[in-house]
């Protein structure tokens, strides 16, 4: 039984999560140049990226969330270390979300001279091994690899003619828990398409999925890209 404390420990986090989501959007939308860089690289369109709540953690929205938030909180949610530093700070920012919660995040370099390009928030005891996703009526499930993949897949699963959900565990393999939860979604749908980047991690990584996805009764169709090509590539490319 989850005592009272804990609950209310693990609400205030989400709370944080969901203020830095909300002002980060709010950043990224007030710095314009950042945004159109992001959004000509990706061939994106503003409503996209509202739609997958990317926002930009500068120092300013870290401000505001220690104004807002003890030092408890703010380490409770991840993002945060013990010392106050933020893991996320001065990255674009993808939140993942189940319905309307925000429950974890990850950060991409602003330019693609620093390293890691990609960081994640430290996992919690209540955010282990979320799936970054977008869900909408529709009887095909699209697994691919990254943030902008599926954003890129979302975007294209909404049309009419072919609407489809995406779901992505932000790197080329799932982790046991995930794949648990995998399994369970996939078999909500008629069609599971796993689609991988174009290189040897990718498709090494999308075998196994495929393979454990199979074993469970999940069997999915894999789509192999060129060489060094990802999902977004190919999208921005050649249209949604």
């Amino acid at each position: 039984e989850v005592s009272e404390e804990e609950i209310d420990r693990r609400e205030k986090a989400l709370e944080v999560l969901e203020k830095a989501a909300l002002f980060s959007q709010a950043r990224l939308k007030a710095e314009e140049n950042i945004l159109e860089d992001f959004l000509e690289s990706r061939n994106f369109e503003e409503e996209d990226i509202k739609k997958a709540r990317v926002g930009l953690l500068d120092e300013e929205v870290i401000s505001r969330l220690k104004e807002e938030f003890g030092d408890q909180a703010l380490q409770n949610s991840g993002l945060f270390t013990e010392s106050g530093y933020c893991i996320l700070q001065d990255r674009l920012v993808f939140p993942h979300q189940e319905g309307e919660t925000v429950w974890y995040m990850a950060g991409r370099a602003l330019t693609e001279d620093v390293e890691p390009k990609y960081k994640k928030a430290a996992q919690t005891d209540y955010n282990e091994n979320v799936l970054y996703q977008f869900f909408q009526d529709s009887d095909t499930l699209i697994i691919t690899e990254g943030y902008t993949d599926a954003i890129s897949a979302a975007k294209s699963g909404e049309k009419e003619e072919y609407r489809y959900s995406v779901v992505s565990p932000a790197t080329t393999t799932f982790s046991d828990e995930q794949i648990e939860d995998m399994v369970r979604t996939g078999q909500d749908f008629d069609e599971v398409v796993l689609i991988n980047d174009g290189d040897e991690a990718g498709e090494d990584g999308a075998t196994r999925t495929a393979r454990v996805l199979s074993f469970n009764g999940v069997d999915p169709v894999m789509v192999e890209l060129s060489e060094g090509e990802d999902l977004d590539d190919w999208t921005s490319e050649n249209g949604y």
